[in-house]
């Protein structure tokens, strides 16, 4: 396996990003520096790189679908489906989890930590080993304590 320091948010950033229309602007990883470029940017430059694995509105649509559906709060699991049924689904999303905000930080670690373990194995299976290796844990969210009052 080849030892490469990968520029991680740079990456999260390209797979969480739109398809480009134009192919000179596909995200590519350099494996030369870790970093992330594209084509136009390369010009006639002989680097070895990958193209990033773009995540898409279809799989981004689906993983919130599936964090709506697993929340336990009934009111907010209804209205963060419901939001992804209408126009501009995302930004409905991010507006119903908004209103629960421990719910709409939950939801950002949740993003970031399955698009680091599709990275992660896509960087595996094409035989690199990144360094720094993603941090893969979850940040322990407190809820605050309802007390009644006396």
């Amino acid at each position: 396996m080849k030892l490469l320091q990968v520029d991680w948010q740079g990456l999260l950033d390209a797979h969480q990003g739109f398809e480009p229309d134009d192919p000179e602007l596909q995200p590519l990883l350099r494996l030369d520096s870790g970093l992330v470029t594209c084509p136009m940017l390369l010009g006639e430059d002989q680097i070895e790189t990958l193209p990033v694995p773009i995540k898409g509105a279809r799989n981004g649509w689906k993983q919130r679908a599936d964090f709506a559906n697993g929340l336990c709060d009934a009111d907010l699991r209804e209205r963060a489906v419901a939001a992804l049924s209408g126009d501009n689904p995302f930004f409905a999303f991010q507006s119903a989890l908004e209103t629960v905000p421990v719910e709409a930080a939950r939801w950002i670690e949740e993003e970031r930590l399955s698009d680091v373990e599709t990275l992660y194995a896509w960087l595996v299976k094409a035989g690199i080993q990144p360094d720094p290796i993603p941090p893969r844990g979850r940040t322990i969210i407190e809820f605050p304590l309802k007390r009644e009052k006396a």
